[in-house]
């Protein structure tokens, strides 16, 4: 029942949304297209081990099935023209949802949602971490870090309007995170 009562809100959780300017579009020699599969996941995945060794966790590992269901899911989310944790194709893993767009044809990076999920950090109380009040605020953060969740899959759906590329990247976990009652031992301090 916690559970179910905990995963309604992390579907209620508003995503990051994150726009630049002409001035901010792709430097010299950027790609304009999404980075190969292999090289995308390994972004994400160093992102997160990243994070994750700060805060004394174990790496994670990707997972095939992850990988497909958050292509599928991107594909939706870009096929809709917005993030929203509706998607159909999750089977049963947690979410994260990124949204950035640029002119110029630039496209996000999975290591800059990851960053900006990680974000979440500066909201989060460690000495109160049950505490939903501002869920919002840092649910990303928690499940990036989530000691219980060890695979992962992610994926970047893009979509252009009006001169105006969209990255859509979903992340998912598994076992899901954000669970309440577990905060306290499944996010740690930062050691590093």
């Amino acid at each position: 029942m916690l559970r179910s009562a905990l995963m309604s809100i992390t579907l209620a959780m508003p995503a990051l949304i994150a726009v630049a300017g002409p001035a901010e579009s792709a430097s010299a020699g950027a790609p304009s297209r999404l980075l190969a599969d292999d090289a995308f996941q390994q972004d994400c995945l160093k992102a997160h081990n990243t994070y994750r060794a700060r805060h004394g966790v174990p790496a994670m590992r990707t997972e095939p099935e992850g990988i497909e269901a958050a292509k599928k899911s991107a594909a939706y989310y870009a096929q809709k023209g917005s993030i929203d944790h509706t998607s159909p194709y999750k089977a049963g893993r947690a979410e994260n949802l990124y949204l950035a767009s640029f002119s110029g044809g630039r496209v996000a990076a999975c290591a800059d949602a990851v960053n900006a999920w990680y974000d979440g950090i500066k909201d989060y109380n460690f000495n109160d971490p049950d505490n939903l009040a501002s869920f919002n605020n840092w649910g990303r953060f928690t499940q990036v870090v989530w000691k219980s969740s060890t695979r992962l899959g992610c994926a970047p759906g893009t979509r252009t309007d009006s001169g105006r590329t969209t990255t859509y990247i979903v992340c998912l976990y598994n076992p899901p995170g954000n669970v309440q009652g577990q905060f306290g031992s499944n996010v740690p301090r930062p050691v590093k």
